[in-house]
């Protein structure tokens, strides 16, 4: 995925974060993101704990989201 500009804040839980190119981030409760506009990305929970986020995306006319491919799970594996 890939967002107009975006934020997000972890309020709890753990999980992973990467932007396309560069190494995986590990989330915990407390922690924010900046993701930069029009970055590729993924975000989820660990396998073993849920994660709960708020994100914050401004409203723009083109959308706020712009999905892309599925994270493969090889990718997500890799993650731990």
């Amino acid at each position: 995925m890939t967002f107009i500009e975006g934020k997000s804040a972890h309020t709890n839980g753990v999980g992973y974060y990467q932007e396309k190119g560069k190494p995986i981030h590990v989330l915990r409760k407390g922690d924010a993101v900046r993701c930069p506009p029009d970055t590729p990305h993924w975000h989820g929970a660990s396998p073993e704990k849920g994660l709960v986020q708020m994100a914050v995306t401004p409203n723009h006319a083109s959308g706020r989201v712009k999905w892309l491919q599925p994270v493969t799970a090889a990718k997500y594996t890799n993650s731990k």
